[in-house]
């Protein structure tokens, strides 16, 4: 009869410790969920520069914009975000503002966003404003581009 008893008391202990790791894990991913949701989705864009490339003229889009990126201080990333190379992904980077976008919707077509890298903090409007001055000249040396405003 101990038998049962101790086995009966493991196996109840076993359920609540399991138990308790399944809730700490749920709730550790929920504050992470809300976290990232307060930070990345509610964030809108301060402005958008939109344009339409030939696709022949990726490259040299590419390296304008590796070009103002090294300018301006940002790290930067370009990435393709399907198998076939026809949409890509750009992210550049400083201390103090995002800049994002692609092509995801249509591969001649890009949409580049500007954000602040903090929303606690945010940058004055100038240097968004310069900055997409900026980023304009240096996409504007591509080939048959057309800059929508």
């Amino acid at each position: 009869m101990i038998r049962i008893k101790r086995k009966a008391i493991r196996r109840i202990a076993l359920f609540f410790t399991v138990l308790g790791i399944c809730l700490m894990v749920f709730l550790s991913l929920r504050a992470l969920s809300d976290m990232w949701r307060e930070r990345a989705v509610s964030q809108s864009p301060k402005q958008t520069l939109s344009f339409v490339i030939d696709i022949e003229q990726r490259e040299k889009l590419f390296e304008q914009l590796n070009e103002f990126a090294v300018d301006h201080d940002f790290d930067i990333h370009i990435g393709a975000t399907t198998p076939a190379y026809d949409t890509f992904s750009i992210y550049l980077s400083r201390n103090d503002v995002v800049i994002w976008g692609g092509n995801a919707l249509n591969p001649l077509g890009y949409d580049i966003s500007f954000y602040d890298k903090d929303p606690a903090h945010p940058v004055s409007e100038e240097v968004i404003d310069s900055l997409k001055k900026d980023l304009k000249e240096y996409i504007n040396d591509v080939p048959n581009i057309r800059i929508f405003d």
